[in-house]
């Protein structure tokens, strides 16, 4: 099983590790290109690491596959770009352990050959079949076995065969050829000798049929890797301002037009692009998302556009395919556009005019077909004023412009959003109401960093809630300490809650004052700057809560 294990990892695109009794048993070759021989990962896996930095400072990821039926572990080992595919080569791990069975079963002769129709495995049922020791024959083409096959073909050709007749030794068999498949590259064949009665070929074509199954399962969760999840029914809220925004949204959402999301952070401008992308024509295509402000600026083009093999050190064998490539088809979000740096944005100029990429280090272009949604929460005219983001650029991707309202503007649906919120939340907890006063407090609060602010602050609060309701108790002390209360709240407050409000603000308060001296050693000017107040008011404060100096 591990040969066959170690051959099938060596075709994997991905550094990847077997690891035995603490001891590093197997080293693919993507590992051995990429880290060298003399690397050893063991002691890193062994102590329960789950990253750690290469030779040159590169960060990487321990992702463990383990399976209680074998005695060793499968180590992968991803960058923060293919980290969000490994867990599709754990599924696939999983089916070539679970394959092992299927293999070795007493009615079925398997034989597996690479793409040059070399044999690299063969079960013991076909020893005795053919009556002799096949492990001379391992490394050799398949006809030097069977001179009629045509497994070397279905390995070439990428076309299965299944339930076709064949003699062996004067003898029919029925015998089904299944070629290996991974993103449109046949890296060998599978053939399968049957050895029961003809009466059995039945259940051989649905355990076939169930593989073929499985087989696509595995694509389309692939797929989905790149796919869009949230709709505009996950888009909640009643303002005015925010409902002209998702009709609009909506409107336009069928066309192939640019848009551009514009609002500060955590206003919902990811999900409005989910919405659209699952909207149009493209919604059973690629959903792409690069988030601009977090790629490392030496990284930003070889992440845009890719790279082909040997365009710098530590380039993987055979290049990487950029975002651009992965959404064709289908729909590439670029998230805080406006952090792209400037010596980027004349290439991504071109890719948008020509919808053509040129990878690292290739000299022909490749065509794309993409749509393109853009979001910032900067003001990308100022930018252009002070030379920060090109002109030609900005009126590029300033085609469909949707503003998203901040939370501060949207008080109205507040109530909405934390029930919303409160119910995806709370699953594994019996919290399920919130007070009115609570409520209050929330609308009373500025949010600058809005839904993604609220949706902390109530899943903070589930935890610190000791009942099935979020009371005022719950909320973290920094809310007491940043709310304006306007009329429109204070109405709805009981002269009882009135006075607890202020209770527990003034108690918020003290705490804070306290905490701050402490930090500062009892400096009052260095106190007073720590709580953004005058030297002066906090005289007044350490009076009026009597604390000593």
């Amino acid at each position: 099983m591990l040969s066959l294990l170690k051959d099938i990892l060596d075709y994997v695109k991905i550094p990847a590790v077997i690891i035995q009794d603490k001891d590093l048993i197997f080293k693919n070759i993507n590992y051995k290109e990429i880290f060298g021989e003399d690397f050893n990962v063991a002691g890193y896996i062994v102590n329960g690491k789950t990253s750690f930095l290469d030779q040159r400072g590169v960060k990487f990821y321990i992702k463990l596959f383990q399976n209680q039926a074998f005695d060793f572990k499968v180590c992968f080992i991803v960058d923060f770009v293919k980290n969000e595919i490994v867990s599709t080569f754990f599924s696939s791990i999983e089916g070539v352990l679970s394959l092992h069975t299927l293999v070795n079963n007493p009615y079925e002769g398997v034989i597996l050959v690479d793409k040059e129709g070399r044999i690299k495995y063969y079960n013991s049922l076909n020893e005795r079949f053919f009556n002799a020791k096949l492990s001379k024959y391992v490394g050799k083409h398949i006809t030097n076995l069977i001179p009629n096959s045509k497994l070397h073909l279905v390995a070439k050709t990428g076309k299965e065969e299944i339930g076709k007749v064949q003699k062996f030794k004067d003898e029919l068999r029925v015998v089904s050829r299944i070629p290996v498949n991974y993103k449109n590259n046949t890296y060998g064949a599978i053939g399968k000798i049957i050895f029961k009665e003809a009466k059995d070929i039945d259940q051989l074509t649905k355990e076939l049929q169930n593989l073929k199954n499985e087989i696509n399962k595995y694509k389309t969760q692939i797929v989905n890797m790149h796919n869009a999840h949230y709709t505009f029914d996950d888009l909640i809220g009643e303002d005015d301002e925010f409902l002209a925004g998702k009709v609009f949204a909506k409107k336009i959402a069928p066309t192939d037009s640019t848009v551009i999301l514009l609002g500060e952070s955590g206003t919902g401008k990811e999900l409005f692009a989910h919405a659209i992308h699952l909207e149009s024509i493209r919604r059973n295509k690629p959903f792409v998302k690069v988030n601009c402000a977090s790629i490392p600026s030496e990284l930003a083009e070889s992440e845009l556009f890719g790279y082909t093999e040997g365009a710098f050190t530590g380039a993987l064998k055979h290049g990487k395919p950029g975002k651009f490539e992965l959404a064709n088809g289908g729909t590439i979000f670029l998230d805080e556009i406006g952090d792209l740096p400037l010596s980027l944005q004349a290439k991504l100029l071109r890719v948008l005019q020509e919808k053509e990429v040129e990878r690292i280090g290739k000299s022909s272009p490749q065509k794309v077909d993409f749509r393109l949604i853009c979001a910032t929460n900067r003001n990308l005219k100022k930018m252009v004023e002070k030379n920060q983001f090109r002109e030609d650029l900005y009126y590029r991707i300033y085609t469909v412009p949707i503003k998203i309202p901040p939370l501060r503007e949207r008080r109205g649906d507040i109530e909405k959003l934390a029930y919303h919120l409160l119910n995806i939340l709370s699953n594994y907890t019996e919290v399920r109401e919130i007070e009115p006063q609570y409520i209050n407090i929330l609308k009373s609060y500025k949010w600058p960093g809005n839904i993604r602010e609220l949706k902390n602050v109530i899943e903070l609060s589930i935890y610190k809630a000791d009942s099935n309701k979020l009371t005022i108790k719950t909320l973290p002390s920094y809310i007491f300490e940043n709310i304006e209360i306007n009329p429109e709240t204070v109405e709805n407050y009981s002269t009882s809650s009135v006075s607890r409000l202020k209770e527990e603000m003034e108690k918020r308060e003290r705490e804070s004052i306290i905490k701050a001296l402490k930090v500062t050693n009892g400096n009052k000017t260095k106190t007073a700057e720590l709580l953004g107040i005058h030297r002066t008011g906090l005289h007044k404060k350490l009076n009026k809560y009597k604390i000593k100096d």
